[in-house]
């Protein structure tokens, strides 16, 4: 299960299935073996979206201080802008993969994992989310 909550409209708990009912999207990047796989999956902004957190229009001089943490099994935390992950700022598509070159992730690496091409690094590009967290940063 994924948990998308935090400032959103609504709280979300997705399931493998409810994932696969959403909008698909692909993401190619090239992994530390120096092989490029191909991942498919949700777009984040989808996601989003149906949390209610502020996408496209809504994303403003207002809401442009918002962030999304990302919480790993492990531990492991990430985060982005909600800018970074937004169409109407980058062409880049971030993804929630649950297949990698047309097969499930490996357990040790899924069930999700967060995909964003165009990073030089794969720090950001993280396995086993548990949470998707939508963060308001003010002083």
């Amino acid at each position: 299960m994924l948990k998308i909550k935090g400032s959103v409209k609504t709280e979300l708990t997705l399931s493998a299935a409810d994932l696969q009912r959403m909008p698909r999207a692909t993401a190619t990047i090239k992994e530390h073996d120096g092989k490029d796989y191909t991942f498919s999956g949700v777009p984040v902004q989808a996601v989003l979206e149906a949390a209610g957190a502020p996408v496209g229009k809504q994303l403003n001089k207002t809401t442009l201080n918002t962030c999304l943490l990302i919480r790993c099994a492990d531990g492991y935390q990430v985060a982005y802008s909600l800018a970074e992950l937004d169409s109407s700022f980058t062409n880049n598509v971030a993804i929630i993969a649950d297949q990698v070159n047309g097969q499930p992730l490996p357990g040790n690496r899924g069930p999700f994992r967060f995909i964003m091409p165009g990073e030089k690094k794969l720090a950001r590009s993280a396995f086993k989310l548990e949470e998707l967290i939508v963060v308001s940063i003010k002083e």
